[in-house]
């Protein structure tokens, strides 16, 4: 009698119909009363199965298609978190933020010509000005953007007959009605947008120059 190990080894030769004639007889004879290499032989159709390689190709395919989705989405969630934070950090890096006043790195004097120079020895965004009368209110703004940005000279804030200017980061202009007399530091936020006076609202104001008479 054949063993088993033998028939199992020509099943696959039997399966693809290329096992010789005598081989197939003998390995009909031993399926007929060998419930292993029976159920051996299901399994090698089974695999062999041109329904279940379609079957297994159409799960792959599913498969890849998914991963595929997966993948893009994974890239647009990515791709969306570096964008706000980019929009964050930006946003984060214009807000303005009140300059405390450092005798250090501020100071004021009459030139000849009878300007009031007010100079900053460091970075800022801008500064604010608001004239009461005879007196007139600064305070200066920085960004955590302007504070990587070093200047390269004395910024300079002057003030004229008529009109206050910003010849260093922010340009600003400010007309005055009056002679000025004194020059006060304040908190830039406590300033009023409209320019109608400062003097009710203005808290720990600093005197930083005052015109002698």
């Amino acid at each position: 009698m054949v063993k088993c190990d033998v028939i199992q080894d020509l099943l696959p030769l039997y399966i693809d119909n290329v096992a010789s004639e005598g081989s197939r007889e003998a390995i009909d004879e031993h399926l007929k009363s060998c419930p292993v290499c029976q159920e051996v032989l299901q399994n090698m159709q089974s695999v062999s199965d041109p329904a279940r390689i379609n079957v297994d190709k159409a799960e792959i395919g599913a498969f890849r298609k998914m991963k595929s989705k997966l993948r893009r989405k994974s890239v647009v969630m990515i791709l969306a978190a570096v964008f706000a934070t980019t929009i964050f950090c930006y946003g984060a890096a214009v807000v303005p933020f009140s300059i405390p006043y450092d005798a250090e790195k501020i100071s004021a004097k009459l030139a000849y010509d009878e300007v009031i120079d007010i100079y900053y020895d460091g970075s800022y965004a801008g500064v604010d000005a608001r004239a009461d009368g005879d007196t007139l209110y600064i305070g200066y703004y920085g960004t955590v953007w302007s504070q990587i940005i070093t200047p390269s000279e004395r910024l300079q804030f002057s003030i004229g007959s008529n009109i206050a200017v910003d010849y260093g980061r922010s340009s600003t202009i400010i007309q005055l009605s009056e002679q000025i007399d004194k020059v006060y530091y304040v908190n830039y936020r406590q300033l009023r947008s409209d320019g109608s006076g400062v003097a009710d609202e203005i808290e720990d104001a600093i005197l930083i120059w005052e015109r002698v008479k």
